[in-house]
């Protein structure tokens, strides 16, 4: 009898991380998918703490190689910060934690960075350096998004996340 509940206990362990791990793909899915529509930005839902980090921001060069090698999974928001220094904005956007940092490249250019819009002109333009976009769930770091200009001109996504590591052009009309 034992030994059949503890199956029956796997099997259910095995379920709910299945679930989550759904969850967690389509939460990711439904970022990257606001992140390539068009139209009027959308204001996060709650709990915005925009930082003042102009100082901050000359520290830590974030480029897509220093992503590669400090983006880990099931970091805490406060370890996040000690590897990448303050973001530029940190809240939550539809139950889900985020920070967001950028590098402006532009004297005198301001913007008002959100959780729903990557500002993907402002990247083609110059602007802005890259847009790094971390995800938390349950506390943990789950998905590092960092947007940045390819040598095509055009806006690319390289992304580290718990199912693994992607880079591909965010639409072919950017």
């Amino acid at each position: 009898m034992d030994v059949l509940n503890d199956n029956i206990g796997k099997r259910r362990k095995w379920g709910d991380e299945v679930l989550k791990r759904l969850m967690l793909t389509i939460v990711s899915a439904c970022f990257l998918a606001a992140c390539s529509v068009n139209g009027e930005t959308k204001t996060p839902t709650a709990n915005i703490e925009e930082t003042n980090v102009d100082v901050e921001r000359a520290n830590i060069e974030i480029t897509k190689e220093f992503v590669e090698e400090n983006a880990k999974m099931n970091l805490t928001i406060d370890e996040v910060k000690e590897i990448f220094g303050e973001p530029v904005l940190e809240g939550e956007s539809d139950g889900t934690d985020m920070l967001v940092y950028d590098s402006i490249t532009e004297e005198g250019f301001t913007y008002g960075p959100n959780f729903q819009e990557v500002a993907k002109e402002e990247i083609k333009e110059g602007k802005l350096g890259y847009q790094l976009y971390i995800v938390f769930v349950d506390g943990k770091s789950y998905m590092y998004d960092y947007f940045h200009e390819g040598d095509d001109g055009t806006v690319w996504l390289y992304s580290v996340a718990a199912n693994g590591l992607e880079e591909y052009k965010t639409s072919e009309n950017n």
